[in-house]
């Protein structure tokens, strides 16, 4: 399937002008995103890893300031980011840093369908993003030992993965438009004002 769409893009991009060799070229890397063979670049990877953990962060941010620091008179801090000790179910702020990772989980599964694009490697970068977390907390205030971090952190986990892998689905679902050899005439408006003067 995947050097079938790329004969027929390539075959495109030679006989449908310089319009049409665009439309192709766009429709050629999309087919080989899906169906190319894997490469192994370990630069590439390193660099996903570090944008899914750097936008992570930027998201769960911004989360704790609409939850938390919008409705709270204490300031944010990089507590809230790395105590366990702040996710607790006791208080109604330790509730509001609880809604905040679940909300930022639905973001981070926005940065997979942008980032990684690709349904199988989801869980893959959401395991390796929360793991980089779980070891900056335990750098920050210790191994954590609270249930509620624990279940916090994997049901965001899960929603991350399950959200990003749907998401990255129907986006490999999608026809790969291939334009023809020869463009369609009388389609467009202004052959169809020309057609209906010469009447």
């Amino acid at each position: 399937l995947g050097l079938g769409a790329t004969s027929r893009s390539s075959k495109a991009v030679e006989a449908g002008g310089e319009g049409g060799g665009r439309r192709a070229r766009r429709a050629l890397s999309r087919s080989a995103m899906f169906y190319g063979t894997n490469v192994w670049d370990p630069v590439l990877i390193i660099a996903q890893i570090v944008t899914v953990q750097c936008l992570y962060y930027i998201s769960l941010g911004g989360t704790l300031y609409v939850f938390v620091g919008s409705s709270s008179e204490r300031h944010l801090s990089i507590a809230y980011l790395f105590d366990y000790a702040k996710l607790t179910t006791s208080t109604a702020l330790g509730w509001k840093v609880i809604v905040s990772f679940l909300a930022s989980s639905l973001l981070g599964a926005l940065v997979l369908y942008f980032v990684i694009e690709r349904t199988k490697k989801c869980l893959d970068f959401a395991v390796t993003c929360y793991g980089f977390h779980l070891v900056a907390c335990a750098l920050y205030a210790g191994f954590p030992l609270s249930l509620e971090w624990w279940i916090t952190v994997g049901l965001s986990s899960a929603c991350m993965t399950l959200v990003g892998e749907s998401l990255c689905m129907k986006k490999e679902m999608r026809d790969i438009d291939l334009p023809s050899a020869r463009p369609p005439r009388g389609n467009s408006k202004r052959q169809k004002l020309i057609n209906f003067l010469k009447m």
